[in-house]
């Protein structure tokens, strides 16, 4: 490996372990959004099985993505 090119990969697990810090705090938020929608989806009709079925299909930000084109 080129010296170059092992500065590139030092800071390239450095910054990965910055965004891997990030995304662990975040997965208690998806956690509790994830089964927020999940309860609305019963709530709103669908039995258990469907509701899982949607939520693992979509997740929790279900037609957040499509800019506002819900097709």
């Amino acid at each position: 490996m080129k010296p170059h090119e092992q500065i590139e990969l030092e800071l390239y697990k450095d910054q990965l372990k910055k965004d891997e810090r990030i995304l662990f705090a975040a997965y208690p938020f998806v956690a509790k959004m994830t089964k927020s929608y999940y309860d609305q989806l019963i709530e709103s009709g669908f039995n258990p099985e469907q509701a899982l079925r949607i939520v693992c299909a979509h997740g929790y930000t279900a037609g957040f993505n499509s800019g506002g084109n819900n097709k």
